[in-house]
C-alpha cells in the first residue's frame, strides 16, 4: 500500500485519504475487512453465493478507492460534427451546441472535473476532446455517461455526436440522399431533399418507382416544372445521376478529405 495513503476503519464504514482527496464507503453485510500492517485483508463470512460476488467487489472498490485518491481516473469523450462546439464557462460548467435550437448546459456533481481540447479535423468531421475526472470512478463513469446521453452517436452518416474515446459506432446503411439538387429533363424540375430516419418517400408516384428502385428510402420531393410522369422520372433519375459524397468532391479538386474542410 502506496505510504502517501491513510486507511481508517469504523466497523462497517472505511474512510481511504490521499493527495487527491478522500474517500468513504460502507462495506457490505457478509464481508470482513482488517487492517494490517501495510496489508488490507478481506474474507466472507460463508460461502453463499451473494457473499462470493459481494467477496471480489469489495476487493475491487477498495483498490479503486486507492488508486482514486492516489492517481485519480479518467473518462474521455469526443464531440463529433461539424458545427458542434462545447467549452468549459465560468462556473466550470460543459456548454454544448449540438444541433439543438439551444445550448445545453452540463454542471459536474462536487469533485469532478470537465475539460475541453482543441478540436481536429478528422474524415472531413472536427473531433472535439472532453475529459471528465475525479478519484471516484464509479461517479466518473456516471458523469461521462450522462454526458454522452446529451446527443448520442448516430447510426447514420456522418455519423454526429457524442461518443467515449475509441468507441466504435455500429452504423446503418444509409437510407437517403447526401444532399440537395434538382434534376431536369425536358420542361420537367424535380427538386430532392435529405430526410431523416422513418420519413419514407414523400414523392408522386412518377419520382417514387425510381427512387424506390435506387434503393433510397427517405427523401422528401417537389415537382418544379412538367406534370408529365415520363419526364418527371427521366428528371429524377437525372437528379440521382448527380448525386456526390464527400469522396467524390474531393477527387474532382484533387484533394483530401481533410484538406476540404480546412
Amino acid at each position: 500500500m502506496d505510504s502517501k495513503v491513510k486507511i481508517a476503519l469504523d466497523q462497517n464504514d472505511i474512510t481511504v485519504e490521499g493527495p487527491k482527496g478522500t474517500l468513504n464507503w460502507t462495506i457490505p453485510a457478509g464481508i470482513a475487512v482488517s487492517l494490517e500492517d501495510e496489508f488490507i485483508t478481506i474474507n466472507r463470512l460463508t460461502n453463499q453465493k451473494s457473499h462470493k460476488s459481494l467477496h471480489g467487489l469489495t476487493r475491487s472498490l477498495i483498490a479503486n478507492m486507492v488508486t482514486g485518491v492516489t492517481e485519480g481516473f479518467e473518462k474521455k469523450l469526443t464531440l463529433v460534427g461539424v458545427g458542434y462546439r462545447a467549452e468549459i464557462d465560468r462556473q466550470n460548467r460543459l456548454v454544448l451546441n449540438v444541433g439543438y435550437s439551444h445550448s445545453v448546459t452540463y454542471a459536474p456533481p462536487e469533485g469532478v472535473t470537465l475539460s475541453v481540447g482543441d478540436s481536429e479535423t478528422v474524415g472531413g468531421q472536427p473531433h472535439t476532446p472532453i475529459t471528465v475526472s475525479g478519484i471516484d470512478k464509479g461517479i466518473v463513469g456516471q458523469v461521462a455517461a450522462s454526458i454522452r446521453q446529451i446527443k448520442k452517436p448516430e447510426v447514420y452518416q456522418p455519423s454526429k455526436g457524442l461518443r467515449y474515446e475509441g468507441e466504435r459506432v455500429r452504423m446503418k446503411e444509409g437510407t437517403t440522399i447526401p444532399h440537395e439538387i434538382v434534376g431536369k429533363y425536358g420542361g420537367a424540375k424535380i427538386l430532392l431533399k435529405p430526410a431523416s430516419p422513418g420519413t419514407g418517400i414523400i414523392a408522386g408516384p412518377g419520382t417514387r418507382v425510381i427512387l424506390e428502385f435506387a434503393g433510397v428510402q427517405d427523401v422528401l420531393t417537389k415537382r418544379l416544372g412538367s406534370r408529365n410522369v415520363k419526364n418527371t422520372a427521366e428528371a429524377t433519375i437525372e437528379a440521382l445521376k448527380g448525386l456526390k459524397n464527400v469522396n467524390d468532391v474531393a477527387r474532382l479538386r484533387g484533394k483530401t478529405v481533410d484538406e476540404l474542410f480546412d
